[in-house]
């Protein structure tokens, strides 16, 4: 810019304008997920050097993006929440764009519950059930072998578990929830594969009596019943 007053003095000054017609862009490149954490680390690109700022955490982070456009911004997290995070880009003539992603904050043990009691069996497999947090795997460990399966959406859980024969199974259902926090619990199941049993001590007779007593072996802890082929 030159100027000249009426005597044809001059004096200059100049400014640089830039125009910049070029869209902004914005790439949240670190996906939705389910966490146990103090913070994470945003990724992503956009224009570049453009100024960002992440908002929906503990405290809004901002960062400028490299020459490149890229951008990495820790941002720290509420605990035990949803997180919607904002990612906000203005480019040097501001131009603004927005985008957002979810990131869940998970620092709590799921509460795991096996239903099925503590029992005898002689089947050589037991299904197992229970509850614990939706969409956690669980795993049981204790039998024959090692088992698992994802706990539906309302945290229900139904596993069948190989026993180790004749021998009492102390089973342990771990469940793992999707931000990797987990809780366990434990029932005693015994398979019994030994036969029943039974010898009677008293001989065939004819008696004159209001009452009579058996006597017998069987197996130990069987329940006998006595009952009268005439009814």
């Amino acid at each position: 810019v030159t100027a000249t007053d009426i005597a044809g003095n001059t004096g200059s000054n100049s400014v640089t304008i830039t125009e910049d017609s070029t869209p902004n862009t914005l790439i949240i490149s670190t996906p939705a997920q389910t966490l146990n954490a103090d913070n994470i680390t945003i990724t992503g690109s956009t224009k570049a050097n453009s100024s960002i700022s992440i908002a929906g955490g503990v405290v809004t982070a901002t960062g400028t993006a490299d020459g490149a456009g890229l951008y990495s911004l820790v941002v720290g997290l509420t605990q035990d929440a949803n997180n919607n995070l904002t990612v906000t880009s203005t480019d040097i003539v501001n131009n603004v764009l927005t985008g957002s992603v979810l990131i869940v904050e998970d620092s709590t043990n799921p509460v795991t519950v096996i239903s099925t009691p503590a029992q005898t069996t002689y089947n050589p497999i037991i299904t197992l059930s229970g509850t614990t947090e939706a969409l956690a795997t669980v795993v049981v460990t204790g039998g024959s072998g090692t088992t698992q399966t994802v706990a539906d959406g309302s945290g229900v859980w139904t596993l069948p578990v190989d026993l180790t024969l004749s021998s009492l199974n102390t089973l342990v259902a771990t469940a793992t929830d999707l931000a990797g926090n987990s809780g366990s619990a434990s029932v005693q199941i015994t398979h019994d594969s030994v036969p029943v049993f039974l010898t009677l001590s008293v001989p065939d007779q004819t008696i004159h009596a209001a009452t009579f007593t058996f006597t017998g072996n069987t197996k130990s802890g069987a329940t006998v019943t006595i009952t009268s082929l005439s009814g």
